[in-house]
């Protein structure tokens, strides 16, 4: 269960459809503010200075940061569509998966509440500190390139004896 191919449905495909731009603008102008401003939804004043979070704002935001990440990378978009995954199975709900994770830790008895994305980086640097090829490694995380899995990879300090023993102290205690 270290998440080897994507787990959470797009937003169109969870039942959220995209709003147009004419949808947007038919949301008009946000409440007025102290200061006597009002913005209109969909735009950088609307969701940062007025904070509002409806869907037309968060839309906004959303496109806004992948665009700007983008320009910055270099990166095209591409588009993913299911005849691009090597993986037949289906996708979980984002509800679904934390109620799995969350019985996951419970049952466990683990000291405090580790996230899935901690889960998954631990997985794999332990396996790169366990001499596991990289290529391996990219496999098991699904990612489409080695230069990903390379940047996601941690390797653990062999000489910090420190560090060592607080881990064997944690996993003794869970066992």
């Amino acid at each position: 269960m270290i998440f080897p191919v994507r787990l959470f449905a797009s937003t169109e495909a969870a039942g959220r459809a995209r709003l147009t731009e004419d949808e947007i603008d038919a949301l008009g102008f946000t409440d007025e503010l102290p200061n006597g401003r009002r913005y209109k939804h969909g735009t950088l004043g609307g969701y940062v200075t007025a904070q509002y979070r409806c869907a037309g704002c968060k839309q906004w935001s959303a496109d806004y940061a992948r665009d700007r990440k983008r320009r910055r990378t270099g990166r095209s978009a591409r588009a993913w569509s299911p005849a691009r995954r090597s993986d037949p199975t289906e996708y979980l709900d984002a509800d679904v998966w934390r109620r799995i994770s969350n019985m996951a830790v419970d049952e466990a008895g683990l000291p405090f509440r580790y996230t899935p994305y901690q889960v998954r980086h631990t997985h794999a640097s332990w396996l790169i500190d366990q001499g596991v090829d990289l290529a391996r490694v990219q496999y098991r995380l699904g990612h489409g390139d080695l230069q990903a899995t390379t940047r996601y990879v941690k390797v653990l300090d062999e000489e910090d004896p420190k560090a060592a023993e607080v881990m064997s102290a944690m996993l003794g205690d869970v066992a």
